[in-house]
């Protein structure tokens, strides 16, 4: 999650200095924080990682979605300009330019009436409140399965259980050095890759998707214990051939670096070119047509997609509908992974692989053996399974018989 100027994140300050009142206060209340924290989060981090050239837009909209919220508007002024500070827009466009946009926006808000927040009786508070923690944990990453499969048309079962503990273990990346990177690649269009990232970004540890993000942008919103997850659709267009790769050079030394933990990135920063070291461990999703760079892939788990076959059916994602079932199987994940956090530092699976793919599919392995049930055979049966594509010496790995897929 984007964070502001002082390092901490926008929900966690709680005392913004006053400025002018714009229209009707709002406020957050406890019934339905979980869903207006996950709508604040998400279009704060996209507003913060957006660059020039669609960043007045970008707050444009931003703002009048937030401010059809049951939130405290001098709260979501406060985090609406913390944002533009981070992408840069207050910087090129001054201060009066982005307060006459959220004016602008909130008056609008206002005219079109509050957003319906949708029921949430049946979902469960927040982590710090005393939310249940799912006792089965592979019972859990069943369901997480269900809604992956339910939704994008896999290559094959492995892909499937590999995303599904991929999303689980962003949850739980305090436990662990590495950061796996998820590359999910496709000969050509139509194959189900932005889908997958959709259902991904509804379930994994704070989304930050980085569409027409600048590389700075998103240096500077990685910080902290448990950053965010980035999420990075169409990559073809940033490393498909020499001359474009080598104008996000930066990018891909951000993705390397930030596959392991203590390897930050030094930047001349401010007018007196001060030495700067960055975070960069991060767990990463990309998806994009072709090959990725070799230094990325071989941090990853890595499949390729492919267009669905006549006799494949999967539903169609509604984000309206189906985004607050899937928000509610993030808070169980982030629950269950925080509950679990002690057990999986201290993990040390026995690998079926070596070398950089051990340290690359080790989280995942230590998380599905945390889980129990089918799922530790799974993870293994997986990592052997895709690995061995990703080498290049497939040798006709027998389908898993176990809960994925069976």
């Amino acid at each position: 999650m984007a964070t502001t100027t002082d390092g901490r994140t926008f929900l966690e300050r709680i005392a913004p200095p006053p400025r002018r009142r714009t229209g009707t206060s709002r406020k957050i209340t406890v019934q339905d924080d979980a869903y207006i924290k996950a709508a604040v989060n998400g279009e704060l981090d996209l507003l913060s990682s957006t660059g020039a050239g669609g960043r007045n837009n970008q707050l444009n909209v931003s703002a009048l979605k937030l401010a059809r919220l049951p939130a405290d508007r001098e709260a979501l002024r406060e985090w609406l300009i913390d944002a533009c500070h981070t992408n840069g827009l207050i910087a090129d466009d001054g201060i009066g330019s982005v307060e006459a946009t959220i004016d602008s926006a909130f008056g609008k808000a206002d005219a079109d009436g509050p957003r319906d927040i949708p029921e949430r009786a049946s979902s469960p508070p927040l982590a710090d409140a005393g939310i249940h923690v799912d006792v089965d944990g592979a019972a859990l990453l069943d369901d997480l399965l269900a809604a992956l499969t339910r939704f994008v048309a896999f290559p094959d079962q492995y892909a499937a259980a590999a995303t599904t503990l991929w999303i689980a273990t962003t949850h739980a990346l305090p436990a662990f050095e590495c950061a796996p990177r998820l590359v999910a690649t496709s000969p050509g269009k139509r194959c189900g890759k932005s889908r997958l990232l959709d259902i991904i970004t509804a379930t994994c540890h704070q989304p930050l998707t980085t569409v027409n993000a600048s590389t700075a942008a998103v240096f500077r919103s990685i910080a902290g214990e448990h950053p965010p997850t980035l999420i990075i659709d169409e990559a073809d267009t940033l490393f498909g051939n020499r001359r474009v790769a080598e104008q996000n050079e930066d990018l891909r030394a951000l993705l390397n670096a930030g596959h392991q933990r203590g390897r930050p990135a030094l930047r001349c920063v401010g007018p007196d070119q001060t030495p700067t070291p960055f975070a960069t461990f991060a767990m990463a999703a990309l998806a994009g047509i072709g090959r990725m760079p070799d230094t990325i892939t071989d941090r990853a788990v890595n499949f390729t997609m492919r267009r669905r076959a006549p006799d494949e059916q999967v539903a169609t994602f509604r984000s309206r509908r189906d985004g607050p079932p899937l928000e509610h199987l993030r808070q169980r994940l982030a629950a269950w992974a925080t509950h679990h956090t002690d057990a999986l530092t201290v993990a040390e699976p026995a690998m079926p692989v070596e070398d950089r793919a051990a340290d690359t599919w080790e989280p995942l392995i230590a998380l599905a053996d945390e889980a129990g049930g089918d799922w530790p055979d799974v993870a293994r049966s997986a990592c052997t399974a895709l690995a061995s594509i990703f080498r290049g010496d497939w040798c006709g790995l027998g389908l898993m018989t176990s809960c994925v897929g069976g």
